[in-house]
């Protein structure tokens, strides 16, 4: 094998192997809302619920209850401070009360099954908890759906449309235990029905089944009291062994991490950078939570920085995605040896709204790209003897076939600017692959446009609507400009000035777009005809554009297999 081999970080196995457990408890709760129907639904899902989870997918079921604690434990013990959101801590309750509440019930389910050949079916259990029992069953559940709810939610957040679908979301995270829990009191309440009115009936199936005596399974409890003992003990020991291991590390002499503002914390060696933030009381990004995952905690390294440890795969993964230079890294995945300066790149307030988001930083980074301006022809006129209402929603149908064009070839809208538009293209994956796709959106603009103009034929009478396009590729400073939140991620430089009087010259050239010759030289195109020299204001020389009458000429060139 060629290359170095990844390794799966101790947070990749706790995500996976706490997914894998969601898994399965959403499943188990959408059985036990089977009860809504009937106790003989819950029987029959729950014939499908055992024949995937009790099948060799139960190995990986084990091996996920067994690594998912036991990563989380590590990795909170590697923390050298435990100054955590309070979600955080709700989370980590949440997750040492799980073994509390859920061993017995393995045992007395699952375990018996496979060591005295139990038959833990529905009846079994809702036999056993009803109704002393009912409480801590709803207990377990609220605890254990609490905390995988919270951990997805720490996964999902970063996700582009997580804002949008979080209603849904929130509806499932609270629907579904209500009805798990309704499920499981209407089928204790049939079960009791039942064995009040055909006592023999239960107890045939009792036998049948080969239900347990109290006396048979008593073991199951001083096996789950030796277990408990076991996993809380390991934890108490873990803790002092850190303990420990802090007042060794403190005899090494702290590492000296200087803040903006002269601002000098002091933490013992192996402390991340987001650590002692937390410890200094210093408000610092970081959504989600110190876990390599967001980007938002990150920072740029000043002195120091040449005695730096190497980023871990995983903290290289997320500086490669946000195309982050070499001085800048993760305040959460940093752990300095030696004193070392640091700025945050990310204002706290505004942490959430920078997740995954490319690092372009207020001073700015050059980068050759392609600016794309677009124009509706004639809209002043077309404007003139019509209502605000009418103007707005032309406008707005106008804005929307034309921002859904250039997100959808893969630009970027970069600003709205009365009736035209400015995009950026090429940010992401170069120059090339950006002009290939400026001239997809907009000949993707244009075919638009005709279908809105063929739409609204009523509403314009004689008139058509129309647009000019210009399009250039060329360096320019990318950077966050504005103020409050005003500011947002744009492009200044001479490629932008062209771009917009390509736009303008549409009008002289009696042409829909008029796009420079370099542009199709990157897309590696053949232009539809000659490139022309052209007078521009501003440029000592005249530069090589072509006119197109109509972009539906581009056609005419492999543009669509480009």
């Amino acid at each position: 094998m060629g290359g170095r081999r990844r390794r799966i970080g101790l947070a990749t196995l706790r995500l996976w192997s706490g997914a894998f457990l969601f898994l399965f408890v959403a499943t188990h709760l959408l059985n036990h809302a089977l009860g809504l129907v009937s106790l003989d639904a819950m029987e029959t899902g729950r014939t499908v619920f055992v024949a995937f989870w009790r099948s060799p997918v139960e190995l990986v079921l084990l091996a996920a209850l067994l690594l998912h604690p036991a990563v989380a434990i590590v990795r909170l013990l590697q923390r050298r401070t435990f100054r955590l959101p309070p979600m955080d801590w709700l989370q980590v309750g949440l997750g040492l009360l799980i073994p509390y509440y859920l061993t017995i019930h393995v045992l007395g389910t699952g375990v018996l099954h496979k060591v005295q050949g139990l038959d833990d079916s529905y009846a079994y259990l809702l036999n056993l908890i009803w109704p002393g029992g009912m409480q801590r069953q709803t207990e377990l559940m609220l605890v254990v759906w609490g905390h995988g709810c919270m951990g997805m939610y720490h996964r999902l957040k970063l996700e582009p449309w997580f804002r949008s679908a979080t209603p849904v979301l929130l509806t499932l995270a609270v629907l579904l235990p209500t009805l798990a829990f309704f499920g499981m009191l209407n089928g204790a309440r049939e079960l009791a029905a039942w064995a009040a009115a055909d006592p023999a009936g239960i107890a045939a199936l009792a036998a049948a089944e080969n239900w347990r005596e109290p006396a048979e399974r008593a073991w199951i409890y001083v096996l789950e009291s030796r277990l408990l003992l076991l996993f809380y003990g390991t934890i108490a020991l873990l803790f002092l062994a850190r303990l420990a291991r802090q007042a060794i590390v403190a005899r090494t002499g702290p590492v000296a991490i200087e803040f903006p503002g002269n601002l000098l914390v002091r933490v013992p060696r192996g402390t991340s950078v987001l650590e002692a933030a937390e410890q200094a009381r210093l408000p610092h990004a970081s959504v989600c939570g110190g876990r390599g995952r967001c980007s938002t905690c990150r920072v740029r390294v000043g002195r120091g920085s040449d005695h730096l440890p190497p980023p871990s795969a995983q903290e290289e993964r997320v500086l490669r995605r946000i195309q982050a230079k070499p001085d800048v890294r993760l305040a959460c995945q940093l752990r300095p040896t030696h004193a070392l300066q640091v700025t945050p790149l990310v204002a706290a307030g505004h942490a959430t709204e920078e997740v995954s988001r490319p690092m372009f930083p207020r001073h700015g980074v050059e980068r050759e790209l392609v600016v794309l301006f677009a124009d509706l022809r004639g809209f002043t006129m077309l404007a003139e003897h019509r209502l605000p209402y009418d103007v707005v929603f032309l406008l707005n149908r106008w804005f929307a076939l034309s921002g859904q064009a250039i997100e959808q070839a893969g630009g970027r809208v970069d600003k709205f600017i009365g009736d035209g538009v400015m995009a950026l293209f090429g940010l992401d994956h170069g120059p090339e692959e950006g002009a290939r796709n400026a001239l997809k959106a907009a000949q993707a603009m244009a075919v638009g446009l005709s279908q809105l103009s063929y739409e609204m034929r009523g509403e314009l009478g004689q008139a058509t609507l129309r647009m000019g396009v210009g399009i250039h590729a060329g360096s320019a400073i990318v950077g966050q400009l504005g103020w409050g939140h005003a500011a947002g991620l744009t492009a200044i430089g001479d490629v932008v000035n062209v771009a917009s009087r390509l736009e303008t010259a549409c009008k002289e050239l009696a042409a829909e777009a008029v796009i420079s010759a370099e542009m199709f030289r990157l897309a590696g195109l053949e232009p539809p005809s000659t490139p022309v020299p052209l007078e521009l204001r501003g440029r000592r020389r005249p530069l090589p554009v072509v006119a197109v009458p109509r972009l539906a000429e581009l056609r005419q060139t492999n543009l669509a297999s480009a």
